[in-house]
């Protein structure tokens, strides 16, 4: 990683430079969803991490969220990784490796949904990317729903069909 930079948690950093961070990194949109919801949706700001240089300017950011994963009879703690983001110009200065050492030492498994820009990047720094997996239009089987038999009009339409 660059020379003098740390990782904090968003709990060591002030709101108020986390947020200035967020709408330079996010649309308008996500930088208020995460300034108000993102302790929240992390389950706590020290899931949320900002990368600092040497004169402690942000540089870059990404977050987890804790869950568990049930693989047969077994329960394994795991991380949602989300929300990775280096602006342009702190690009290619090794943050984007420290990012990945902090988050492989978070917990055994860890998963994310990145997009084709992520994936290349996830791929040339060791992490495996599932092109298999197919996003679904609409993921249940809405007719295999019991209690959702009885609905009338378009709703109703829609449990009838199979997909």
């Amino acid at each position: 990683m660059e020379k003098g930079c740390k990782i904090v948690t968003a709990k060591e950093i002030e709101a108020e430079k986390l947020d200035r961070f967020m709408r330079k990194c996010f649309s308008r949109r996500k930088s208020d969803f995460l300034r108000l919801f993102g302790e929240w949706r992390h389950r706590g700001d020290e899931n949320r991490f900002v990368v600092l240089d040497e004169k402690s300017d942000c540089v870059g950011y990404f977050a987890s969220i804790p869950v568990e994963i049930r693989l047969g009879d077994k329960v394994y703690p795991a991380r949602w990784w989300m929300d990775l983001y280096v602006p342009p110009e702190h690009r290619g200065k090794g943050i984007q490796r420290a990012t990945d050492l902090r988050a492989k030492r978070q917990g055994s498994l860890h998963f994310g949904f990145p997009n084709h820009l992520a994936a290349k990047i996830h791929r040339k720094h060791g992490w495996k990317v599932r092109d298999d997996l197919k996003v679904r239009m609409l993921p249940l089987k809405v007719n295999q729903i019991p209690h959702l038999d009885n609905l009338k009009g378009i709703l109703g339409f829609f449990t009838k069909i199979e997909l």
